[in-house]
């Protein structure tokens, strides 16, 4: 009995070890643990006072843009939502059918989407989507997440996350802590697409 449960026990230690797996760690040392009595992370009631908004049935707004007197989220389902600043009087602005997380909305109304699944997205006031990038040298995009336009409106950054992991798979990502992430910078007028920083650990633009 003792020998059954023994093979059963090293069966069960070796299928562990050669169970194969996406991640491939990094090893890496954190910074010390802040404090929680002191500082930026000490409690607080700042948030006692908060009131919920836009209540519309839809779950997971990752991102809140304020622009042209309205508020705009994009929502776990595919909804992109705009609201007076009050948080009423909702309209569906388009459902990407993929997930929006960050927007910019320029000043002649049309939105950018930074899409986890479909990559960046131009978006009309009314609806019409158009994939202004998916892939870059042949590889998809698989996780863009933020995007920041500058002023002038000629350039565009956003972020591919992850290289390696889509947006359901970000906590393999996590756990992985390996450099996967990439900073892109689009050319609006001319929608040239280049890289100018790689090898990030979950970046924000």
């Amino acid at each position: 009995m003792k020998k059954s449960l023994l093979i059963l026990l090293l069966a069960a230690i070796g299928y562990l070890l050669l169970w194969p797996t996406k991640v491939d760690p990094v090893a890496w040392q954190p910074q010390p643990m802040p404090s929680l009595e002191t500082g930026i992370f000490a409690s607080n009631n700042k948030l006692a006072d908060i009131q919920s908004i836009a209540k519309v049935g839809l779950h997971g707004p990752e991102y809140v843009q304020i622009a042209d007197g309205h508020l705009y989220a994009g929502y776990a389902s595919g909804e992109i939502m705009r609201f007076d600043l009050g948080g009423q009087q909702g309209q569906l602005i388009t459902n990407t059918e993929g997930r929006p997380l960050g927007i910019h909305v320029l000043n002649n109304g049309t939105l950018l989407v930074a899409d986890a699944i479909k990559g960046l997205l131009q978006i009309t006031a009314q609806g019409q989507i158009t994939v202004l990038a998916d892939q870059f040298e042949g590889q998809r995009l698989l996780f863009v997440d933020e995007l920041t336009v500058t002023e002038d409106e000629q350039w565009l950054f956003f972020s591919d996350a992850s290289n390696k992991f889509a947006v359901h798979d970000y906590k393999l990502d996590l756990l992985e802590h390996g450099l996967n992430g990439r900073i892109f910078r689009y050319h609006l007028p001319s929608k040239k697409l280049d890289v100018v920083m790689d090898q990030l650990h979950s970046p924000t633009a």
